[in-house]
């Protein structure tokens, strides 16, 4: 779904054109930009030097992710050794506490980014990339105080220290690439080098991991560490595994070419992701897993009269292990409640979730608030939903067919509160439903192709009172 830029965030509850949204704190959203070229960027608040190497006349392109919020700058270049070198001993200035350089295997690499759709022989290899984080987005998304959506990103930066500077180069391979044994790496970079066969694992990829009980800080025998790959959501299948000795280690060898989730699993703990890995033949990938022990959500889900609700799906959202960082399961915890409205999620690590409940007509009270695990007398309390629905009228009071409709409680969005946007249909309308009983103040653009929308209050908003069980219709005006 398009969202708006860096400034704020409603984050979708409802899938569809619908698009309905529980508002969240903000956090920033943008969609992934990019451009081919090498036309020069502006700085973006990075560490001094930055901007020298984002302007090499090297670079065939950038990018700018992740997708929730944006600030992660990635730059793509083309050259030999020598123009490496070069590229190396810029980044080298950069005055930053740390700076990382690692060796991939099997270069060039390709991105989808340099490729061009209406050219058939464009060309989409590079050799090198560098990545900054702007610190501002950084914090914004994984820092903020009270913030703990983002708890589960797969990359692992909830609650740390903003990554610094790296360079990733994709080294000589089968299908030719840059000859690194030409290349001196300064002092002051840390290198990682990802190359199998120069760490001792002749024949192919490597997996390498050690597993650690979180609380104990002992090793963990007989885990499993396993390659997936993800056919649906919420769905692994194991490609290959190993499992560790009496010192919590594993070395797969001659690991199988791809792209793999890596999951550990052991009896007592709770299941995590560890980590991604592209294996491309000649690759070394290190672990080092924490897992924390199993344990259970227990609870209730009532409505406003404190009558059960059966069938309810309750979901265990934004885990948070005991070290205060994200845990992923590969398998999210979800049940549903039985007759007495009662549900029961195991598996889950011992720290803090986010229990979120969902059930046609109606909707969840208290949403977005952190629950100790383990927990045994959970409430999780619902209300019944009424419908709303807008028909978007142009100035000349026809039906706006490409219209915007904003509902927000009044006073603006609040943390926890219901409200969202969506675009009309072909009559002008949209219909929302399992709306939360209440006051909402209804605003819509009539969109004019070519024309840029108007901003500021909307003199046309309307105030509308929803109540349950019950369907409010309006109509708007589109500015």
């Amino acid at each position: 779904m398009p969202l708006s830029p860096r400034s704020s965030l409603r984050v979708a509850s409802l899938l569809g054109a619908i698009a309905l949204s529980l508002l969240l704190i903000n956090t920033a959203a943008a969609l992934i930009t990019f451009g081919r070229g090498n036309d020069p960027v502006r700085d973006d608040n990075w560490p001094a030097g930055t901007l020298e190497v984002a302007n090499l006349k090297t670079r065939a392109g950038r990018y700018e992710g992740p997708p929730f919020g944006g600030g992660e700058e990635t730059f793509l270049y083309r050259g030999d050794a020598a123009a490496f070198q070069s590229a190396l001993d810029t980044f080298a200035k950069i005055k930053c506490p740390e700076l990382r350089l690692t060796i991939h295997d099997g270069g060039p690499a390709k991105s989808s980014f340099l490729k061009d759709e209406k050219d058939p022989k464009s060309d989409a290899h590079y050799d090198w990339s560098f990545t900054v984080w702007n610190p501002q987005s950084w914090n914004h998304l994984y820092n903020s105080p009270d913030g703990y959506i983002d708890a589960e990103d797969p990359s692992d930066g909830f609650h740390s220290p903003v990554a610094p500077p790296r360079i990733d180069v994709y080294v000589a391979g089968d299908k030719g690439g840059l000859d690194f044994s030409k290349v001196k790496v300064p002092v002051n970079v840390v290198v990682n080098d990802e190359r199998a066969d120069r760490a001792g694992f002749a024949g192919g990829s490597a997996v390498v991991c050690d597993v650690y009980n979180q609380i104990t800080s002992k090793p963990v025998a007989h885990a499993k560490v396993a390659l997936s790959t993800q056919k649906a959501y919420n769905e692994w299948i194991p490609t290959t595994d190993a499992e560790t000795d009496a010192a919590g280690h594993v070395e797969m060898l001659k690991a199988p070419v791809g792209r793999f989730g890596v999951m550990v699993s052991c009896p007592e703990y709770a299941s995590r992701v560890i980590g991604r890995a592209e294996l491309r033949g000649n690759t070394l990938k290190r672990f080092a897993a924490q897992l924390a022990p199993a344990v259970t959500a227990r609870g209730i889900v009532i409505d406003t009269a404190g009558k059960p609700v059966s069938g309810a799906t309750v979901r265990a959202d934004s885990l948070i292990g005991p070290d205060g960082r994200g845990y992923i399961v590969p398998n999210k915890g979800e049940t549903k409640t039985d007759e007495q409205g009662r549900f029961e999620i195991t598996g889950l690590p011992s720290g803090h979730t986010s229990l979120y409940v969902s059930a046609n007509h109606f909707a969840m009270l208290g949403a977005f608030k952190l629950q100790e695990l383990p927990a045994d007398a959970v409430v999780l309390r619902m209300t019944a939903t009424g419908t709303l629905k807008v028909k978007v009228l142009t100035a000349a009071g026809k039906p706006a067919i490409h219209g915007n409709i904003e509902v927000n409680p009044p006073g603006g969005a609040k943390v926890g509160d219901w409200g969202g946007s969506a675009e009309t249909t072909a009559d002008g309308t949209r219909t929302f439903e399992d709306v939360p009983p209440g006051e909402y103040v209804v605003s819509a653009m009539a969109i004019h192709p070519g024309t840029p929308p108007p901003t500021g209050k909307d003199p046309n908003a309307k105030t509308v009172t929803v109540k349950a069980g019950e369907t409010t219709e309006i109509e708007v005006t589109g500015r």
